[in-house]
């Protein structure tokens, strides 16, 4: 009974050696304190970096859609200026169209009524005589 106890003492004794050893492997592989103070340290400088650089990225988004609103508010003032003027410009020409087609058409009438007076004398169907159209 003896040599059975103490081989079963002896194989726990082993296995528990074994494990310990195992243990103090894996003890040994942990990162030490400080270690792990700096693994923090570097985790928190990158937590603040990219805050730092998405707080950047949001100003430099910003500025530059306030730069591009403030080029479209210039270009479509500019573009009604260049509209308002054309407008000035197309109404000028209107009214100088207007006053040139009024002289021709009075020089027009004038001439067609010198025409009429030759070919018709005093009794021109203009000047409101009979000149044979009479009803």
């Amino acid at each position: 009974g003896h040599g059975s106890f103490a081989g079963k003492m002896s194989a726990a004794f082993e296995s528990l050696s074994t494990r310990i050893t195992e243990l103090g492997s894996e003890i040994a592989q942990m990162p030490t304190g400080q270690e792990l103070h700096e693994a923090l340290g570097k985790l928190e400088a990158l937590a603040v970096s990219s805050q730092v650089d998405i707080a950047q990225c949001r100003r430099d988004g910003e500025a530059t859609f306030e730069q591009c609103r403030r080029g479209c508010e210039a270009m479509i003032v500019q573009q009604h200026e260049e509209w308002e003027q054309r407008h000035q410009e197309l109404s000028q020409y209107n009214g100088e169209l207007e006053e040139a087609w009024r002289i021709t058409s009075g020089q027009l009438e004038d001439s067609i009524n010198d025409v009429v007076r030759q070919v018709w004398g005093d009794a021109s169907p203009t000047a409101g005589g009979d000149g044979g159209g009479g009803r």
